[in-house]
């Protein structure tokens, strides 16, 4: 399907200001791969914010801005990015490239919404994939098969309110640490895993 069919884009009011000078400068991810990597809660509904750390050293932030459409920022050292859904008749996840604004990858699910196909501009593909049933879990491939990382979300459950993701731990297998992705995947990953959580919380506020 071509890039532009369906994609509604992001007004001027819609984009997000990336970068602050007071804020402390990220790490870059790579050299943290084979640390502990852990997604931290830092900020509640409806502006829910998570942080990604390795140890001390902040490595990206994901920050949901708008209770409406449900977008995000990230962050990094190595890029920024817009995730916002798009399409009228079949949604999609589009990632923009911030500040420039311009889609740099698609997120297509299959059935049930329990896996999907991340597209990148250049052409290269990756596969995502949501654990068992009821579980807060999620890993990456590549197009061949082979893991490139594994996501798990520590969620914290309640009668009344339901699952609340209070973070999570990220293991990136040794053969994903060069690629040029990485970041973006990393980022992708911990949205799409999220994603409904949040969503569930803007329908249904506690």
């Amino acid at each position: 399907m071509p890039w532009g069919i369906y994609q509604t884009g992001v007004s001027a009011w819609h984009r997000p200001q990336v970068g602050s000078e007071t804020a402390p400068a990220f790490k870059p991810l790579a050299p943290a791969a084979s640390a502990d990597l852990r997604w931290i809660r830092t900020q509640e509904c409806p502006g829910c914010s998570y942080l990604l750390q390795a140890g001390d050293d902040r490595v990206a932030h994901l920050h949901f801005r708008d209770p409406l459409d449900w977008s995000a920022t990230g962050e990094s050292a190595s890029g920024s990015w817009l995730f916002v859904e798009e399409g009228l008749l079949w949604p999609h996840i589009v990632v923009r490239s911030l500040p420039d604004d311009l889609p740099v990858a698609t997120f297509r699910s299959g059935l049930l919404g329990r896996s999907g196909r991340l597209e990148l501009a250049n052409g290269r593909c990756f596969c995502w994939r949501r654990g068992r049933f009821r579980s807060w879990e999620c890993c990456v491939e590549n197009a061949q098969g082979a893991a490139l990382m594994a996501v798990e979300a520590e969620c914290r459950r309640s009668w009344l309110s339901g699952p609340r993701l209070m973070g999570g731990r990220v293991r990136i297998t040794p053969g994903a640490v060069a690629l040029p992705e990485l970041m973006l995947l990393v980022l992708s990953s911990w949205y799409l895993l999220v994603l409904p959580e949040y969503q569930a919380r803007c329908r249904c506020p506690p």
